[in-house]
């Protein structure tokens, strides 16, 4: 029977360990020092986590920059250059754009200074911060395509200063991060308290996808009154035949098979091993999971992020409410963070009252609620809208 049954362990998501390696340079981003694409992972296949980070990249990006209009000439023209131009590729709302993306997935920001040559000025470029690397006394930051299994540099690896206006030489790193107790070279996810509920969300689905394109048929045991005395490879391939015909690649819709003596039975028999009422047990899984996420993310207010109870739209008053709570709590915060960073570069330009600031953004539907509110158009309408 030991060919035949498998024992599954289940594990907790593991909480990230930033160790430096024994072997090697760097200090690595998780066990496999490459904990980055766990979060994209993440990212990418649980829709409410999906939802929630882009909804609060938006709003930190905002709706564009203001700064300090009464600045001398030459330093106004300076300053608008950089707003306007920081690389020939993007603007620089085109880069808070992205920090705003690396703040709420990873915790930090990363850029890439270029010195001009000359050393009055410099071009600014974003940096995907999941793919940074720090040594040990944090004196040097390289950069890879990938990091999995690394653990010293090779050929693929760029390695970079850090970002000093006092050194102005070269291509520099500027690597900022929101610090997390006990976490000492790179950050946690703000999310971390929400990781096991995130993946039930997505695991859930992905469940019930599998169960549908195998019609259902899962978790079923066949007693076969045949077969006992096959051999081992006689068995595999029989075994192997069955679940090709009957299971999906991701193990819903499995099957346990047992050979039998045909002396003992006369008949197959087929046993659901599925649990009863396993709609009703998702419905009440899945609304428990989407509460921990919303408030492993500090969200109050779903609807802020087109996420709504079944039959619900709030007025326009309560979003607007909902937005001025969590706007102060949260969005301003994470702006002034990335303000801070953008002025410092202003000031290295040679700026030194820029006054750069992310301009507020509101929530999405306000213009369609008034409406609705008025009668002049339906809240269902409204709903798909925002959705």
């Amino acid at each position: 029977m030991d060919n035949f049954l498998k024992w599954f362990n289940f594990s907790i998501e593991p909480i990230p360990e930033y160790k430096a390696a024994k072997d090697g340079t760097f200090v690595k981003y998780g066990a496999d020092n490459n904990y980055n694409e766990r979060l994209i992972e993440l990212f990418d296949r649980s829709t409410f986590h999906n939802a929630i980070l882009l909804g609060k990249a938006d709003f930190i990006a905002g709706s564009g920059i203001d700064y300090n209009k009464d600045l001398p000439a030459k330093e106004l023209a300076i300053l608008e250059k950089f707003i306007n131009e920081p690389n020939k590729f993007q603007t620089l709302h085109d880069i808070i754009r992205n920090d705003a993306i690396n703040l709420v997935l990873y915790g930090g920001v990363a850029h890439k200074v270029n010195w001009w040559i000359g050393q009055n000025g410099f071009n600014l470029y974003d940096q995907d911060f999941g793919l940074v690397r720090k040594d040990s006394a944090e004196t040097k930051l390289y950069t890879r395509d990938t990091w999995k299994g690394i653990s010293k540099p090779d050929k693929d690896t760029q390695d970079f200063a850090p970002f000093n206006p006092e050194n102005r030489k070269g291509q520099q790193l500027n690597y900022n991060y929101i610090k997390r107790p006990g976490k000492k070279y790179y950050p946690a996810p703000e999310y971390l308290s929400a990781m096991e509920a995130i993946v039930v969300d997505y695991l859930f689905t992905n469940f019930h996808k599998n169960n549908i394109e195998n019609g259902f048929a899962s978790g079923t045991f066949i007693e076969l009154p045949y077969g006992e005395d096959w051999d081992a490879e006689t068995k595999r391939k029989f075994e192997a035949k069955m679940k090709s015909k009957s299971t999906g690649t991701d193990k819903a819709g499995g099957l346990l098979l047992s050979f039998l003596n045909a002396q003992m039975t006369q008949r197959t028999q087929i046993t659901p091993m599925q649990p009863n009422n396993l709609d009703k047990q998702f419905t009440i899984i899945d609304g428990i999971m989407q509460q921990r996420i919303f408030t492993g993310h500090r969200i109050t207010s779903p609807m802020l992020f087109g996420i709504k109870e079944a039959g619900q739209l709030g007025g326009r008053n309560e979003v607007l409410d909902a937005y001025e709570l969590f706007h102060s709590t949260y969005v301003s915060p994470r702006q002034q963070y990335i303000e801070r960073i953008l002025n410092e570069y202003a000031k290295a330009l040679g700026v030194s009252e820029a006054g750069l600031k992310i301009k507020k953004s509101q929530p999405i539907g306000l213009d369609n609620m008034l409406l609705s509110e008025k009668g002049l158009i339906s809240k269902e309408f409204t709903q798909k809208y925002i959705a």
